[in-house]
């Protein structure tokens, strides 16, 4: 999937500042949301960041982000310590946990499968009490370090809450051969990641260009609590020639899915160059 979302930026790397100076703002443009938002050429750290503040005070919509080059080990975020509620990409953790757990049954995998490609949450809730629910996936992730997740707050998986940063953490390890889950599973997870169903394929992929291949996992839960407004949020991986990011976007807020789509989209285009 590929559209115009809230911001048409034209930037630099994220996580690769280019020297120069700042480039007058074009027209405004307006999205599908009806939010109007100046064409910018962010060149620094800090004006990239002024872009941020600048659709957060827009949106209304609160959100983070979290970018690592793995190429270079420079690093991006933004608000990336805020704890966000996870809805679904909840399941890439959980299917690290299962492979890290070991012993995975053919049934338990075509569960993983169903829970990456399909999104599909029964086969997630049955992989919840495989794994022991929150007590049981919290001990089994340890080894990813991460420093702000809670499994299973307020009682549910899609409840989890996690910050960006440390969703960039988890998904580094878990593209690394020599991480955690070996080269036989981080494969195994980012071949999953890689073939989600076509009506899943947004969020990070619209950063991605024509040559670029990508691992992804969306998660999007309209909250109750919030009056039925949207959370929306989109992890993920893009490999090209030249390219090895990992990408978090997380938010919640959201008027309707579409809107959420719409910003999860823009801020993950600030991860290269290009709108």
């Amino acid at each position: 999937m590929r559209r115009f979302g809230i911001l048409a930026l034209v930037v630099a790397v994220l996580v690769a500042p280019v020297p120069g100076p700042a480039v007058a703002a074009a027209a405004p443009v307006t999205s599908a949301a009806g939010l109007a938002v100046r064409t910018v050429r962010a060149v620094t750290a800090r004006s990239r960041t002024d872009v941020l503040v600048e659709l957060d005070a827009r949106t209304g919509a609160p959100f983070s982000v979290a970018v690592l080059d793995r190429r270079t080990g420079r690093s991006y975020g933004y608000r990336d310590g805020v704890a966000f509620e996870t809805a679904s990409v909840v399941k890439v953790a959980l299917a690290a946990a299962l492979l890290l757990r070991g012993n995975v049954t053919a049934a338990q995998r075509r569960l993983m499968a169903a829970m990456i490609r399909s999104s599909d949450n029964d086969a997630t809730r049955a992989l919840w009490d495989v794994l022991g629910g929150a007590s049981g996936v919290t001990a089994l992730m340890a080894p990813f370090g991460l420093t702000g997740t809670v499994f299973g707050a307020s009682g549910s998986w899609g409840l989890t809450t996690t910050t960006a940063a440390d969703q960039v953490r988890l998904l580094d390890a878990v593209v690394d051969p020599a991480g955690p889950l070996g080269p036989a599973g981080s494969a195994e997870l980012l071949g999953l990641m890689s073939t989600v169903d076509s009506d899943q394929d947004w969020g990070v992929s619209a950063a991605a260009s024509t040559v670029d291949t990508v691992a992804l996992k969306n998660g999007w839960l309209a909250r109750s609590t919030e009056n039925g407004r949207w959370i929306v949020n989109s992890v993920g991986r893009i490999t090209g020639p030249s390219t090895d990011l990992v990408v978090a976007v997380l938010s919640h807020g959201n008027a309707t899915m579409a809107a959420g789509v719409d910003l999860v989209e823009s801020i993950a285009r600030l991860s290269r160059g290009g709108a």
